[in-house]
């Protein structure tokens, strides 16, 4: 018996021992956890707006808000905002406006105390899609004497998609196409732009697809021809002891209109009424009008020449008139048509020199090398002879227009044995 007594004694001393120690350890847990604790703010924290299907979002509603978290320290100093989602709930919810409250969570065990947007307002719009036409806008024309066909697109509809407020005011899609100084025809991919009635652009609309492939053919008309002008500058007329050193025009070319017929039958080049130098010994400026070579001709520029001449005390000048224009840099199957094919040249340099020179000695040369099918307008240079002369040339006029084609063999007959 007293045996007993004095286990149970034992137990019980030990179980008042064993609870002392445990209330101690939580007790010394608890100021622990309580005085390692600490609050940070997370910014630009994602919003995720949940909606039903076929609903979206019009209003401005925010894409981030700052939330407040609590936590151990080690744990603040790791959490990232990826670790805190940020929820508004607007399912189940009708097209219209609507607040509601942001629900937000945080990994790691820290918990969300504060949010800096507690509610939202939204507006909510039922979705919807309609295919539009495609409308071209030709912001500037081709050049004079150039005509631009109908626009071919790759796709004459798109759809457009978005809130319904947005998408019916949506009237047309349109594109903007700039032809000025094409010679050739016109090929891109072009963006697309949503417009209502009034052709101001819509915002907030996707398009599928984004952009439309745009074809437009560039031909020259029949009845308008650019025509280049040279100047009739009589040389011959220069007071002895100076020279010519430049020949500025402007325009440099003519833009006439006739009948096909007409056009068929005049010159390559227009020459102005004659100018002359006699007294000048300084530059000097002075307006001309062009010669036309035909009544019938419609002239739908100006007929007069702002001609800039510059004369120096130098040694001399001498013009070729009707140098033929040499194109190089052809492909085997391609043929070059210079528009003029004959050139006037002005060299400048020792007189002496220059007396010697001949027509034969003189060449214009327009490298085509490199250049497709199409019309362009270049710059030809001169050569003189083979020798090295210290002599400089200008072209009148100053440049070529040339036409590259592409030349389809022609098969011969074949003669019967």
């Amino acid at each position: 018996m007293n045996l007993v007594k004095l286990l149970n004694s034992f137990v019980i001393r030990n179980l008042i021992w064993f609870a002392g120690s445990v209330v101690l350890a939580f007790f010394v847990w608890a100021i622990a956890v309580t005085q390692t604790q600490g609050e940070r703010q997370i910014e630009n924290v994602q919003v995720q707006y949940l909606l039903d299907e076929g609903l979206v979002i019009t209003s401005d509603a925010p894409d981030t808000v700052d939330v407040f978290v609590r936590a151990q320290d080690s744990v603040l100093q790791r959490i990232t905002r990826d670790e805190i989602e940020v929820v508004a709930d607007l399912r189940g919810l009708p097209p219209g406006q609507h607040t509601v409250e942001l629900k937000a969570d945080a990994a790691r065990g820290a918990i969300v105390v504060d949010i800096s947007q507690v509610r939202v307002r939204v507006t909510l719009e039922q979705l919807e899609e309609k295919f539009v036409p495609v409308v071209v806008n030709l912001i500037s024309d081709p050049p004079t004497g150039f005509q631009a066909g109908e626009p071919q697109l790759t796709d004459n509809q798109v759809l457009v998609t978005g809130a319904s407020s947005a998408v019916s005011a949506v009237e047309a899609v349109r594109i903007n196409v700039d032809l000025g100084g094409q010679r050739n025809p016109f090929e891109d991919e072009v963006r697309l732009l949503p417009v209502d009635a009034n052709g101001s652009p819509v915002p907030n609309v996707t398009l599928q697809p984004a952009t439309v492939g745009v074809m437009i053919d560039i031909s020259q008309r029949e009845d308008i021809r650019e025509v280049p002008v040279t100047p009739n500058i009589l040389l011959n007329t220069l007071p002895d002891g100076y020279v010519l050193t430049s020949v500025e025009y402007d325009p440099q070319v003519l833009l006439v209109s006739a009948s096909p017929d007409v056009l068929a039958g005049i010159p390559s080049t227009f020459f102005t009424m004659p100018v002359s130098l006699a007294g000048q010994t300084t530059d000097f400026e002075i307006s001309v009008p062009v010669e036309l070579p035909d009544d019938e001709l419609l002239v739908m520029s100006t007929q007069n020449i702002r001609v800039s001449v510059g004369i120096t005390a130098l040694t001399g000048s001498r013009q070729f008139d009707s140098v033929p224009v040499e194109v190089i840099g052809l492909g085997a199957d391609s043929q070059a048509i210079p528009i003029p094919d004959v050139v006037t040249v002005l060299l400048t340099g020792p007189q002496p020199l220059l007396q010697e020179l001949s027509l034969d000695d003189v060449q214009v040369i327009l490298d085509v090398n490199g250049l497709a099918d199409g019309n362009y307008e270049l710059m030809p240079t001169v050569g003189i002879g083979e020798a090295e002369l210290d002599v400089s040339a200008r072209v009148l006029p100053a440049e070529v227009s040339v036409q590259i084609i592409t030349v389809t063999p022609t098969a011969e007959p074949r003669r019967n044995p």
